[in-house]
C-alpha cells in the first residue's frame, strides 16, 4: 500500500493568504480556528466546511494586523457577516499610497466600517496616484467609511503613468450606497461620484480643489448630505446632477462657494433641494438650473441664480424659494 503524507500548517489569519499551501496540505488559522486545504494554486486555501460566517464584532487593524485595506477585505471576501456583527477596518494615522484601487464589494458590505481618524481626518491620509478610482463601492451597501483625507494628486515622478487620469475620490456604483463622514477629497477630478441608482449619505464632508467637481450624481442616483460641508474652490462645479439626480442638504453649515463655474449645476430633469447653505462667489452662477431640472432654495444665502427666482426658464426648469 503506498504511504500518504499528510501535511499540516499552523498559522495566524494575516499570514494565512501570503502563502500557497501544495495540494492536499492542511492549513489552520490560529486566531480564527478555521481550516483551510491547498490546491497547489489558491492563495491561502480552499476553506473547509462550506460557508463560514462572521457572528460576533470584530475589529481589523490595519497596518498592525492587515497591511493595507484591500488585504483586510480580501480577508472578509472568505466570509458571510451576520446581522449580528458589525466588522470594523481600522486604519492607523499615516500617509498610505495605494496602487490599486480600494475595491468594496462584499455582499454583507452592510455591516463593514471603515474608519480612519475621525476627529483628524487629515492625519489618515489615502493617495493613489495611478488608478481611476481610490475608493469603489460597487454593487453593494456600505455600513460607513469616515475619516480620512482621499487625495488624488499625480506623482510625475514615481508614477508617471498616472500623469492625466480623471481620478474619483470615491465612487458609488451601480445599485450601491455608502455612509460617509468626516472625511475629505481633494485633488481628483470628481470628489465624489455617485452613479447609476445608487445612493450616498454623508455628514461633515469636504470636497474642495478637484479638477472638474467636489461631488457629481448622475443616473438616477441621490446624494443627502448633512453637518458642515464644503463643496468649494472646485473647477467646474461644487455640485453636479445630471439625468435624474437628486440632491439634498439638510442642515446648516453647508458651503458651496469660489468654484471656477458654477456653485450648484442641476441639469436632465435633476432635482437639488437646498436649506441652509451658502452659495457665493462662484464665477458664473451661484446656482443653475437646465433641461426641465428644478431647485428649492430656503433659508440660504445665495447670489446669482439662472433661471431668477421663480420663473420657468433654461429648458423648462424653475428655481423657488
Amino acid at each position: 500500500m503506498a504511504e500518504t503524507l499528510i501535511q499540516n500548517r499552523r498559522l495566524i489569519e494575516a499570514d494565512r493568504t501570503a502563502v500557497i499551501p501544495a495540494e492536499g496540505e492542511l492549513l489552520y488559522a490560529t486566531d480564527t480556528k478555521r481550516l483551510y486545504i491547498g490546491d497547489g494554486t489558491t492563495a491561502g486555501g480552499i476553506p473547509v466546511g462550506g460557508t463560514s460566517f462572521i457572528t460576533e464584532d470584530m475589529t481589523l487593524n490595519v497596518p498592525s494586523d492587515y497591511a493595507d485595506i484591500n488585504e483586510a477585505l480580501n480577508y472578509l471576501a472568505s466570509f458571510r457577516i451576520k446581522n449580528t456583527a458589525t466588522v470594523t477596518i481600522q486604519v492607523a494615522d499615516g500617509v498610505y499610497t495605494y496602487t490599486e484601487t480600494i475595491l468594496v464589494n462584499h455582499p454583507d458590505a452592510q455591516f463593514i466600517r471603515i474608519i480612519g481618524n475621525e476627529s483628524d481626518p487629515d492625519a489618515c491620509e489615502i493617495k493613489n496616484p495611478l488608478q481611476t478610482y481610490i475608493i469603489l463601492v460597487e454593487r453593494c451597501n456600505l455600513g460607513y467609511l469616515g475619516g480620512f483625507k482621499l487625495n488624488g494628486a499625480a506623482d510625475p515622478v514615481n508614477y508617471p503613468e498616472g500623469v492625466g487620469v480623471e481620478r474619483r475620490g470615491l465612487r458609488v456604483f451601480f445599485n450601491a450606497s455608502a455612509i460617509i463622514g468626516n472625511m475629505s477629497v481633494v485633488n481628483c477630478h470628481y470628489g465624489i461620484q455617485v452613479y447609476m441608482s445608487s445612493v450616498i449619505r454623508g455628514t461633515n464632508v469636504a470636497l474642495n480643489f478637484n479638477s472638474y467637481s467636489g461631488a457629481i450624481i448622475q443616473h438616477n442616483s441621490t446624494a443627502l448630505f448633512d453637518g458642515s460641508c464644503s463643496f468649494s474652490n472646485n473647477s467646474f462645479a461644487g455640485v453636479h446632477l445630471s439625468t435624474n439626480a437628486a440632491f439634498q442638504i439638510l442642515s446648516e453649515g453647508t458651503q458651496i462657494s469660489n468654484n471656477s463655474e458654477y456653485g450648484i449645476y442641476v441639469i436632465s430633469n435633476s432635482v437639488a433641494s437646498l436649506t441652509h447653505i451658502t452659495a457665493t462667489g462662484n464665477t458664473k452662477k451661484d446656482v443653475y438650473v437646465s433641461g426641465a431640472g428644478y431647485a428649492r432654495i430656503t433659508s440660504s444665502t445665495y447670489g446669482t441664480l439662472s433661471p431668477a427666482l421663480n420663473a420657468i426658464g433654461n429648458g423648462n426648469s424653475i428655481i423657488t424659494g
